[in-house]
């Protein structure tokens, strides 16, 4: 082999490299990868057996690609590894919510709504009500407690607080 073939396939190999690491480079932004965190988790009894709380979050999407909400699902772990599902209150409901429980405060955000869009290169605050079939000082000894919204693409954002 001659040193101007070498040359010739270094200096190819080296601009199909230098196109390929481009190529990952400028399609960086495309992949939504949202991420975010649990700012503010209140806890109210509303009843013997049930409780209501209210989760302030944000979340960040730092791609191109707007995300849509496809899905938002809500967990308690309790200390013995116990797994309880909590279910969102409808947004028309947060003002009665609210009223009736002033301790939990007042609203910061607006809430989370499913097919909400968040755009690309944006951080937003939201929040969530959510109803734990549980009472209260059980809910407030909870080991952890795990937001999960899902793109309806297919990404997920896990929030763990």
């Amino acid at each position: 082999m001659s040193k101007v073939f070498l040359f010739t396939f270094a200096a190819a190999v080296a601009v199909i490299a230098a196109l390929v690491w481009t190529g990952f480079l400028n399609t960086k932004s495309n992949h939504l990868e949202p991420v975010g965190k649990i700012g503010k988790l209140r806890v109210q009894a509303a009843a013997d057996d049930l409780s209501i709380m209210i989760v302030d979050f944000n979340i960040t999407n730092d791609s191109d690609r707007v995300m849509q909400v496809g899905s938002i699902e809500a967990v308690v772990e309790m200390p013995d590894g116990t797994m309880i599902a909590a279910t969102q209150v409808p947004s028309p409901d947060l003002p009665k919510i609210f009223k009736a429980f002033p301790l939990l405060g007042e609203q910061f955000n607006p809430p989370l709504h499913l097919r909400e869009e968040i755009p690309g290169h944006k951080t937003v605050d939201r929040m969530l009500a959510l109803r734990v079939e549980a009472p209260e000082s059980i809910v407030e000894r909870r080991k952890r407690f795990v937001l999960r919204i899902e793109d309806v693409t297919g990404p997920v954002l896990e929030l763990v607080k």
